[in-house]
């Protein structure tokens, strides 16, 4: 796909749609939508009919577009939804094969890795040199590891923020469902202090922890870049030096695209 045009550039993640415009390797603008895993294409059609309009309004084309997806029943309507907003030009679903060739897996099943981490890490490559570690932190947390060779050499799978804390609201009855933001102090003075701090410092000791410990284990000197939403709020308070990108997943699929 030609780089002097614009890309439109779709994740499908378990909570949100990041729906991206770039030009070469520069985001201009992010949407978020909601994830329905049962709309079809009638429903995001008109979305993204009136995100293309926007930058069609101002005299500039779209070359076509790009979709990743952790939500495969999703991907035949978005595909379609996106074709029909970008009147018909070309609109490519990418497989973990085609990743693999930017990225090699090496693991024991590698059919089994999730597109969504595949691609932070090739985002993760264009910020910074390997060694790497690639935190993702949305409604899972991931921890994933490129070794010097530039190879993904796998991971962890930990439950997100929010889905830690809405589960403990469920099954503790005397604790609420919070808005999480940053509490004002470390020790809570309260139950919703209390369960903020929990959730903030102690996902963000949980990052430097695991740091540490992938570090010993590999007895490597790892490079640490981070994303997703819960991130944002987690990683200013980690002590190991961290590089934040909330786009890594759409950097990365830029990568495939060329």
């Amino acid at each position: 796909m030609t780089n002097d045009k614009l890309l439109l550039v779709t994740e499908i993640g378990n909570t949100t749609l990041g729906v991206s415009v770039m030009q070469d390797d520069k985001v201009l603008g992010v949407d978020y939508w909601d994830t329905i895993r049962t709309a079809d294409a009638a429903h995001y059609a008109p979305m993204f009919r009136a995100l293309v309009q926007r930058y069609v309004a101002q005299g500039q084309t779209f070359a076509g577009g790009g979709l990743t997806s952790v939500v495969p029943q999703l991907d035949a309507a978005v595909a379609q939804a996106m074709q029909e907003a970008l009147a018909d030009k070309p609109v490519q679903v990418v497989s973990r094969a085609d990743i693999a060739k930017q990225l090699p897996i090496a693991i024991e099943a590698p059919e089994s890795v999730g597109k969504d981490r595949l691609l932070d890490c090739l985002g993760a490559l264009s910020l910074a040199k390997a060694p790497l570690l690639v935190i993702d932190m949305g409604t899972a947390t991931t921890v994933n590891v490129v070794d010097a060779q530039g190879r993904f050499r796998g991971g962890m799978i930990i439950p997100g923020v929010q889905t830690s804390v809405n589960a403990l609201s469920a099954r503790a009855a005397q604790l609420p469902q919070i808005e999480l933001e940053v509490p004002q102090r470390l020790i809570g003075q309260n139950t919703v202090e209390c369960m903020q701090s929990g959730a903030i410092y102690g996902f963000a000791a949980m990052v430097d922890g695991l740091i540490d410990r992938l570090s010993a284990e590999t007895d490597t000197h790892y490079h640490v870049v981070a994303t997703g939403g819960w991130g944002e709020l987690v990683i200013p308070h980690c002590t190991h030096d961290i590089l934040y990108d909330p786009c890594l997943q759409i950097k990365g699929l830029r990568r495939v695209l060329r």
